[in-house]
């Protein structure tokens, strides 16, 4: 469940940054015959981290532990889709138990009020995947 909650947080976060390049004009439709530029980790783990504090209100010192956290687990989760000696089963496992910890340690940096909105968050983003699921 943790790992649902985790994954629907990145995927919104990624939404979010989309959102903000459309308005931009970057996007679909922009950018045909062009590569799609990769984000960084160090971009990625910044886009979920403004995304949480956005919601959650975090302090400084919060926002760098969770930058921390979300960029080693970025970084990781690389590591782990470029393996080419695990199974898609193994990869799709660990990368679990991966979202898993990082919510953990990402909720054993918040406080009450902000763990019970972070859950909440997890809940919606879990509906939202469910629904998507639906549809196709």
């Amino acid at each position: 469940m943790r790992a649902i909650i985790l994954t629907v947080c990145i995927l919104g976060m990624f939404q979010f940054s989309n959102a903000q390049n459309m308005g931009q004009g970057q996007g679909k439709g922009q950018n045909k015959g062009q590569a799609k530029e990769k984000m960084s980790p160090e971009q990625k783990s910044e886009n979920m981290t403004n995304h949480l504090d956005s919601k959650l209100f975090l302090s400084e010192e919060q926002e760098k532990t969770v930058y921390n956290i979300q960029l080693n687990s970025i970084k990781k989760g690389d590591e782990i889709r470029n393996n080419s000696t695990l199974s898609k089963e193994e990869k799709k496992s660990t990368l679990n138990t991966l979202r898993s910890s990082t919510k953990d340690e990402i909720k054993a940096v918040l406080d009450a009020n902000q763990k019970t909105k972070f859950e909440e968050m997890e809940v919606k983003r879990e509906e939202s995947q469910k629904e998507r699921k639906e549809k196709k």
